[in-house]
């Protein structure tokens, strides 16, 4: 069963159902739906397809327009996608609404930077332990005999490492 937005509530319901589970509101209903697998869950994406058709491309800035903002944020309510903005705009401009689609979803985007995040090497002075520290340059501390063979300078207590 393929998933939309509620016209009234925003949640996910079933494209099949009558009325939204959560506030009641009576659900139109397509003879034909337009569906699109994205990370393995079907989206019908009838209304916002409806939409993006009806955008006037014959205008320069039609991706800059009101309706296209619109239409960038039913897509990412629907779906999460990190990148629901370039999603939007390449199916607006083809015309083409891909059958399957493969992206990262703004959750997993976030659990990964968090993960580099946490592999990230952090360089803390022995002296004071505090982490703003430079590393020392050749032509900012030449010329300075406690910079030799350092490769490190503290900002806080002076020190090089």
């Amino acid at each position: 069963m393929a998933l939309k937005l509620c016209r009234k509530c925003r949640k996910k319901i079933l494209s099949k159902a009558v009325q939204c589970p959560y506030c009641g509101c009576p659900s139109e209903q397509h003879e034909e739906e337009i569906i699109c697998k994205i990370n393995n869950v079907d989206y019908d994406f009838t209304g916002i397809y409806k939409k993006m058709m009806a955008i006037d491309k014959n205008n320069p800035e039609w991706r800059h327009t009101d309706e296209m903002r619109e239409i960038i944020w039913e897509v990412y309510d629907l779906t999460h996608l990190n990148n629901a903005s370039s999603f939007s705009t390449i199916v607006t401009n083809s015309g083409v609404l891909p059958l399957e689609y493969n992206a990262m979803t703004v959750e997993e985007w976030r659990e990964q930077a968090e993960k580099k995040t946490q592999n990230k090497i952090v360089v803390r002075c022995p002296y004071c332990g505090s982490s703003n520290v430079r590393q020392t340059t050749f032509w900012s501390d030449f010329g300075l005999w406690q910079s030799v063979g350092k490769s490190w300078v503290c900002k806080g207590c002076g020190s090089y490492f």
